[in-house]
């Protein structure tokens, strides 16, 4: 049962492995740009070959794509449970399935993460930017994965009690959040509803902090939060996600 789960995370580890090196590879065909100069709110700081790309920056941009890893594999207890009539007869507790799927496909979250960890950090060596250990590193480095987790439990807990339909989700659920995101600016009781649901929304927490160097500022696509907060409640929210999904998927009638 669950092994059939690991040749699913695998499989789709290896295409996304592939698609990643193939990005990185066109990167790398690329002439090699001189000095970046990255305009903000009123000021504009300029980066010059050689200056260290922040860790906390890659990690951010690999936080995106754990996220976008685990779009694939977010609806694994809506797909096994087209084998239910097969998978519940057997010896094994339903919520002890559930679980080692999560565990099974929160791993190649991770993977998907640290993978496109090492493919920022090589392209950004390639550019003459080579990465840095900052600060906040540490803290970026689990809010970035802990993204990844939320956006996968998210996708959980909204697909696991229905029919194989309840997949679309993971397709529409990107421009949902990003529309989300966009509008809960809106000022009146529309922008206030949806600033409440922003909550819930996993690209509401990603972003960078630094608080050295040439980009010492808090960069969020959310409101302004430190990164160690914004990470607790990251954390929190995937587990709860995972946990909803954990407890309702088992008593899913057939």
């Amino acid at each position: 049962m669950e092994y059939v789960e690991f040749l699913r995370v695998r499989r789709t580890l290896l295409w996304y492995s592939g698609i990643l090196a193939l990005i990185v590879l066109v990167i790398l065909t690329l002439p090699q740009v001189g000095t970046i100069n990255v305009h903000g709110a009123g000021s504009s700081t300029r980066f010059a070959p050689g200056a260290g790309a922040p860790l906390s920056a890659l990690a951010t941009l690999a936080g995106f794509f754990a996220a976008i890893y685990a779009t694939i594999v977010g609806a694994s207890l809506n797909r096994e449970s087209e084998t239910r009539d097969l998978s519940w007869t057997k010896p094994l507790s339903r919520t002890l399935l559930a679980v080692r799927y999560m565990l099974l496909d929160l791993a190649g979250v991770l993977v998907a993460f640290s993978v496109a960890l090492g493919g920022a950090a090589i392209v950004a060596t390639y550019m003459h930017f080579p990465p840095v250990f900052d600060p906040q590193a540490g803290t970026q480095l689990v809010l970035a994965f802990g993204v990844g987790a939320m956006w996968y439990g998210l996708l959980q807990a909204l697909t696991c009690a229905f029919r194989s339909g309840a997949r679309a989700m993971n397709g529409i659920l990107w421009p949902v959040a990003l529309a989300i995101g966009g509008l809960s600016h809106l000022p009146g009781p529309l922008g206030a509803v949806l600033r409440l649901v922003d909550l819930i929304n996993p690209l509401h927490y990603l972003g960078m902090t630094t608080s050295d160097g040439p980009m010492s500022a808090e960069q969020t696509l959310g409101y302004p939060m430190p990164a160690d907060e914004r990470a607790l409640i990251v954390w929190c929210l995937a587990l709860g996600f995972c946990a909803i999904a954990v407890y309702v998927w088992p008593r899913r009638e057939a």
